[in-house]
């Protein structure tokens, strides 16, 4: 898969879990990243455990920084 469609696919479920656009593009980049110099277990791995931890309100999607 194209780096830019995978990148479109992760900000989009982000998106869709209530994460900010730019959080969401934030997210979607490290974890691309990740995957790129090896770091496979930092990577899209972890997606979906994210997106859990989101919907059982262990991660806040929306934090006041």
């Amino acid at each position: 898969m194209k780096k830019s469609i995978l990148r479109t696919k992760v900000i989009q479920i982000f998106k869709k879990h209530k994460l900010s656009k730019k959080h969401s593009e934030i997210c979607a980049d490290y974890l691309i990243k990740a995957e790129l110099v090896g770091a496979k277990s930092h990577g899209l791995t972890r997606l979906r455990m994210y997106c859990q931890r989101i919907q059982k309100k262990l991660i806040n999607p929306k934090p006041r920084i």
